[in-house]
């Protein structure tokens, strides 16, 4: 037991001495890490714009910095000034700043807030969506397959079957495609599964950067089992390409607090269309 621990239960001193005492014991050993509040989120582009069109002419979010043990304590022994600085990746010409154009964040008691302005044009990308269009009637029962080909995708390409009955045509292929694709956490990890009639449609969650080798083939299965009578579809269709959203990002550096180097953390934002 920690001796502040031990004294906390014989004498009448406030018991939020003992946790102060505590909290300077873990930041002695090292134990420090800063915490910024929200570390992502993802403010609409529309609201950005509106905001910066407005009479304010600007957006602003609030962070909130933290320095604490590992445990979630807030070490309120602690008041200084930690670096901070703000990047921003746009299509257009959206901008931030801190607020007054500061350098630094002041923490009081192990707390502090960090105002960052937004300023300009702001885009919340384009998702990319990828379409393929099944064609066929089933001639055999059995296993069709559908191969998605996708960069950062675990187990890309993935072949992944699904049934067919006798007589399916082109919108019941389909329908039985999407239904095997919404069903693999892979897939649905990465897209919105979708699409009507003969279409299967691949919507990325995200917006970002297109990816080029997106695709979706369809076929019959292989060996015992396999359907036949789909007509193989080798490529599918970029319908829409991918535009990666505009990023705002506020990066506090932690320096050297009691000889540790305390590791930097970052606040970013991702705008949503």
């Amino acid at each position: 037991m920690r001796i502040p621990e031990y004294l906390k239960r014989f004498t009448y001193t406030p018991n939020d001495f003992y946790d102060y005492m505590i909290a300077m014991e873990k930041a002695m050993a090292g134990d420090l890490v800063l915490v910024l509040s929200p570390a992502t989120l993802a403010n609409s582009a529309a609201a950005v714009n509106a905001a910066v069109g407005g009479a304010a002419e600007k957006f602003v979010r609030t962070v909130m910095v933290e320095l604490q043990a590992a445990d979630g304590t807030v070490h309120e022994w602690y008041t200084g000034e930690l670096a901070a600085a703000v990047t921003e990746t746009t299509a257009g010409d959206g901008a931030s700043a801190i607020e007054d154009s500061a350098t630094k964040v002041s923490l009081e008691n192990g707390r502090g807030a960090i105002d960052i302005e937004y300023t300009g044009a702001w885009s919340g990308g384009t998702k990319q969506v990828e379409t393929a269009t099944c064609a066929g009637t089933i001639t055999t029962a059995g296993n069709a397959k559908v191969t998605v080909t996708a960069a950062g995708m675990t187990g890309s390409p993935k072949a992944i079957s699904f049934p067919v009955e006798l007589n399916d045509d082109a919108a019941a292929i389909a329908a039985a495609c999407r239904a095997a694709l919404t069903a693999d956490a892979d897939v649905t990890g990465m897209f919105d599964v979708s699409g009507e009639g003969a279409d299967v449609v691949l919507t990325r969650k995200l917006a970002v950067v297109n990816d080029d080798t997106l695709n979706i083939a369809i076929a019959d299965g292989e060996g015992a089992g396999a359907s036949d009578g789909v007509t193989e579809a080798a490529e599918s269709t970029d319908t829409t390409g991918g535009v990666a959203a505009d990023t705002q990002t506020l990066t506090i550096t932690g320096g050297t607090i009691l000889g540790y180097t305390v590791t930097n953390k970052t606040s970013k934002d991702t705008l949503v269309s």
